[in-house]
Order: C-alpha cells, then structure tokens, then sequence
C-alpha cells in the first residue's frame, strides 16, 4: 500500500509508521536520528513520534527478533526541500548578478525573473524578496528567513496538529517553526 503523507506530500514517518503499519505499541519500535545509530530516539507512543512525522525514512527493516527499526532523515522534508528550492533559485540569482556585472549591465529585475520562474508575471513572494536581495547584496544575499508559503503552510499543519494533540503551543510552535521573530517577540 503506497500511501501520501499530508505532512509532506511523500511517503513519511508517519505514513510508515501511522498510515501503513498502524503501530500503537511502541515497546518494539526503535527509531534512529540520522547519524545516530547507537542510541534510539525516545519514542513510547504516537504523541512522542509527532513532531517526527515530516521526516523521511531513510531506512527501515522489521523482524519478529529486532521488531520495527527506523532511521530517519537529517531533517523534515518540509525543511530541506524548502532549502533546496532557496538555495537553487539564488544561485541561478547570483548567476545572472555575476554576469550582469561581468558584461558592465544593470541588474535587471524582470530579467532576473525570467532565470528562476516560469511566471515571470506571477512571482511568489519568496522569489521577489530573493531578487530583491541579490539585486540589493549581490553575492552577499542570503535566503535567510525568507520561506515558502507551501511549506509554512506543512509546517502550520503539523504545528496545529501538535498542540490539538496536547503539545505546549509554544514549544510546538518553535519545533516547527523553528526561532523566527515573530516566535520571539511571543515569548516576551
């Protein structure tokens, strides 16, 4: 059975281990952090596995002997596609500043939208701030807080998910959304 996760859009954590093998007792689960094979995360029950449902399984076997064992990914996927998605657009970004620069011509904001977007006329607010600080910083420009709407709304809904399961909201909060700003001005 080949399921879709609502939390990712792929097969997850919580497809394997919710969806596809509707685990509930966790006494014979053991789930690694990537790169941590020696010592399993504490997981006795799906309100401890929560906050790991975006994260992609990188391995898994089970056996009657070892019953059900995971190995997670680095991250949540919702996180590292949205890097991936920012990191590849600002290079293509910077690529065109560097051959504006190389060729004695100005960076051209419309042009610039033409290298990371098939609706140039309809750019996301996340690739006009990109163009924006690469126009501004050059080969300085970072995607430093800058997010994809797609993925805020992921994050929102494991995020909701969370506290409706009984999480603190402000420690599901910065789970999911990490230290942002606004998550700080909260605390004050």
């Amino acid at each position: 059975m080949i399921t879709i996760s609502e939390y990712t859009g792929k097969c997850d954590c919580y497809d394997v281990l919710i969806m596809i093998h509707d685990v509930t007792d966790f006494s014979n689960v053991r789930i690694y952090a990537y790169g941590n094979d020696l010592i399993p995360l504490r997981i006795d029950s799906r309100f401890d596995l929560m906050p790991y449902y975006p994260y992609l399984t990188a391995s898994m076997s089970a056996s009657k002997d070892d019953g059900i064992i995971v190995h997670l990914s680095r991250q949540s996927y919702v996180d590292s596609e949205e890097e991936d998605w920012l990191k590849w657009r600002l290079e293509q970004l910077k690529k065109y500043y560097r051959h504006c620069k190389r060729n004695h011509k100005e960076f051209n904001e419309e042009e610039a939208a033409e290298k990371i977007s098939v609706w140039k006329d309809h750019l996301a607010d996340y690739e006009k701030k990109l163009i924006s600080r690469v126009k501004t910083d050059g080969e300085k420009a970072t995607y430093d807080n800058i997010h994809i709407a797609r993925f805020e709304n992921l994050r929102k809904m494991l995020c909701d998910d969370m506290i409706e399961a009984g999480y603190d909201p402000l420690r599901a909060k910065l789970w999911c959304f990490g230290w942002r700003k606004e998550l700080l001005e909260e605390i004050k």
